[in-house]
């Protein structure tokens, strides 16, 4: 279970699903090896920077399994794309042959066993993979949906030719994921989680004027309010959703911390120490909740709310408050770092955060579901198809309003 739930988070946080049911099933098998092969380089047994041979064969035969699946999904995503008559798709299987040749040689290079180098391993790979996904898979699915293709008729007829297995575990794994009956806890409606979601940061006047770090505030308030949802429900229902939220929140902190230390460093931010130190208590919170919800304690999934409800009101609308006063007079500084962060790889921005953002800091503060229509028939609780890199080229895409 602690595997699936983390499968789902990164299948949910990085938005991979295209709703191309044969393609969104070997993804999910893809992510899943790349699961095993985490948990796999977490067990290692080092000695003196090398694996020994148990943790070598177990490291390599993970990895082949994933080399394998991958030769086969690329020859079935490569036939789907000429069948629809996909016109990029020389571009796309160039990406493909890369991975694959990058991948063998990296291969190769483990085969002495060095540690070091099964953790750049994975690394490389987790990135390409969700990055693949995330980007380049997707244009073709936009660009199926905006020409009118049968996608799903396609994949059916390129699976018959090609003769393609669907293992049962697979299949599995793929409803588990992309489950249909999703809890009440899961599906907040979107009216109520807005209107919510809005309140709280217009009630503490949590903008810092930093877009980057505006939108993953905003990803936590609403991480707050779906949980703060899900803990009047049923048992089941608020554990299952609790695993999902621990994973999210473990992986947010990782992103979010990095991201504001990063842009504190490159502009000498003066308490950036102690700011730091603040980030590695919370830190440990989090895996305090995670500890004491293992050892059977579901108190754990109240007082995780209790920090993260703690962390919004003592940490953000006071400390980080700090950095809008800092960076008052140099935001375009600011900007032009972030973007620039965020074409190299180094930020991640997800569409989701991007449509959060322009709904509650650009559109104003949101009102009731009856007073706004317009609002509560657009979607949000899963992000759209919007080409996240336009915001790379250019931070006003989003007409991002200047800070008064």
């Amino acid at each position: 279970q602690e595997m699936v739930n983390r499968i789902r988070a990164i299948w949910n946080r990085f938005d991979l699903q295209l709703d191309l049911p044969l393609i969104d099933l070997q993804h999910i098998w893809l992510i899943a090896l790349v699961v095993r092969l985490e948990q796999t380089v977490t067990e290692l047994d080092v000695q003196n920077g090398y694996l020994d041979d148990l943790a070598r064969k177990t490291f390599l035969e993970v990895l082949t399994e994933a080399l394998d699946f991958s030769l086969q999904h690329f020859v079935l995503e490569e036939n789907l794309l000429a069948q629809m008559e996909y016109p990029e798709l020389e571009g796309h299987a160039r990406y493909h042959q890369r991975f694959i040749a990058g991948l063998k040689r990296h291969a190769r290079e483990f085969n002495r066993g060095e540690a070091d180098m099964a953790r750049r391993l994975l690394k490389t790979l987790k990135q390409w993979l969700f990055n693949h996904i995330a980007r380049e898979d997707r244009e073709y699915y936009l660009y199926f949906k905006e020409q009118g293709k049968d996608t799903r008729a396609a994949c059916q007829t390129a699976m018959r030719e090609r003769h393609f297995n669907i293992r049962p575990e697979q299949q599995d794994l793929y409803y588990s994921i992309t489950r249909q009956d999703r809890t009440e806890a899961e599906s907040v409606s979107r009216e109520s989680l807005l209107k919510m979601v809005s309140d709280i940061w217009y009630k503490y006047n949590l903008k810092i004027g930093v877009p980057m770090i505006d939108m993953q505030h905003l990803w936590l308030i609403r991480q707050v309010v779906e949980l703060d949802y899900a803990i009047h429900h049923e048992y089941e229902a608020r554990r299952e959703y609790f695993n999902a939220a621990l994973a999210d929140a473990i992986t947010y902190i990782k992103e979010h911390f990095s991201t504001e230390e990063k842009i504190m460093r490159h502009f000498d931010y003066e308490h950036i120490e102690e700011h730091r130190k603040q980030h590695r208590h919370f830190v440990q919170f989090v895996q305090n909740r995670n500890e004491q919800y293992k050892a059977g304690d579901e108190k754990a999934i109240f007082g995780l709310l209790h920090d993260l409800k703690e962390w919004l009101i003592t940490h953000i609308a006071v400390e980080d408050k700090k950095l809008f006063f800092y960076f008052h007079n140099r935001r375009p500084e600011v900007l032009a770092f972030s973007r620039k962060c965020a074409e190299e790889g180094e930020f991640i921005i997800r569409r989701g955060y991007i449509k959060l953002y322009k709904t509650i800091v650009q559109e104003g503060p949101v009102t009731d579901p009856e007073d706004d229509n317009e609002s509560a028939n657009s979607e949000v609780t899963r992000p759209g198809a919007q080409d996240v890199r336009a915001l790379h080229d250019d931070p006003d895409h989003l007409n991002i309003p200047a800070t008064d």
